[in-house]
Formats: C-alpha cells, sequence, structure tokens
C-alpha cells in the first residue's frame, strides 16, 4: 500500500467524529503484486533517464510507486542530460516517449534558419515556441495550398501540426 492512502485513511478516521478504537483497519487500495514485479517496475524508473520511456500512470500501482521512486534519488541525481543532437542549424533532444502518445522533443534553432520541410502520413507533431519569434509554414501536398503561422515564445500557443502537410519552423534573423 501506499503511504498518502495509509494518511488518507487516517484522516477519514479523524474527521468521521466517531470514537477511535485501537482496532485493525482497512486501507485501500491494496496491490498483490510480486516482488519481482516491484523490481522490475523500479528497474525501468531507473532506466527512464536513458530510454525517456515514460511510465505508464494509468496504473494505479505506478502512479503510486514512482513517486516513492523519486523520493529515493540522491540530492545529486535530481537533474540529468538529454542527448543533443547538434549540427548548424542549432540544437534537438528528445524529452520524453511514451508507447501512448509518441515522444516529445525540444530544439534550439539559430535565427536565419528553417527546420523542416517534410510530411508526416499518420504521425502526429506540435510545436510550441518558448522564446523568441517563429514562423511556421504548412503546405498542402496535393493542393499545395500554404499556411503561415508567425508565432512568439511570449504568446505559449500551440501549433498542430497535422498529416499531409509539409511544415517547417523558421526563426527570423533578428534587426537591430
Amino acid at each position: 500500500m501506499y503511504i498518502d492512502d495509509v494518511v488518507r485513511t487516517f484522516v477519514g478516521l479523524l474527521d468521521s467524529k466517531r470514537e477511535l478504537t485501537f482496532n485493525f483497519g482497512e486501507v485501500q487500495p491494496v496491490f498483490n503484486v510480486t516482488l519481482q514485479t516491484i523490481a522490475d517496475t523500479l528497474l525501468r524508473f531507473r532506466d527512464i533517464r536513458v530510454t525517456l520511456i515514460s511510465p505508464d500512470f494509468s496504473d494505479p500501482f505506478v502512479k503510486r510507486l514512482y513517486p516513492t521512486f523519486l523520493s529515493y534519488l540522491e540530492l545529486t541525481e535530481f537533474a540529468y542530460p538529454l542527448n543533443q543532437r547538434k549540427d548548424d542549424r542549432g540544437a534537438l533532444a528528445e524529452l520524453l516517449k511514451s508507447e501512448h502518445f509518441g515522444q516529445i522533443f525540444v530544439s534550439r534553432t539559430k535565427p536565419g534558419i528553417t527546420r523542416g520541410n517534410h510530411f508526416h502520413d499518420s504521425k502526429i507533431e506540435k510545436f510550441c515556441v518558448l522564446e523568441g519569434e517563429a514562423v511556421v509554414r504548412f503546405r498542402h501536398i496535393v493542393t499545395n495550398q500554404i499556411v503561415a503561422y508567425p508565432v512568439k515564445g511570449t504568446d505559449f500557443k500551440v501549433i498542430d501540426i497535422p498529416p499531409g502537410y509539409t511544415h517547417s519552423i523558421e526563426i527570423p534573423v533578428q534587426r537591430n
């Protein structure tokens, strides 16, 4: 059982205003798992920093075990580096992967550079500019219709990239 569930049960008993006795109580939920399951799950948690695969938090056991795992990290282990792919355009790093939603990348693109100009048949992407300004351009692969979205980091606006559109992100050169 998870400590928050135990505390919630205690608080519930205290809030019930009934006379407390020293009897055994019941805490829910109780997880009947093998020691091997716990060990395997903890090893997957440890490996997240390499695989970047997010746990399945829809599993109530995993949802409770992961914060417990994090609470046992050494103070020097709270942060970890991402594997950056750098070139003349800037840097790109995978931040998170999931078996349910794909992956999340972060990138820093140099001014005057355009990244992308490709399309996907089924993969869904989202862009969000966090700093500076950019122009996200779409071209429909059949009609060649072009749409441009100027975005600013101050807006925190998400742009969906639908299948069937070439898409690019351009960072304009800053003029003084």
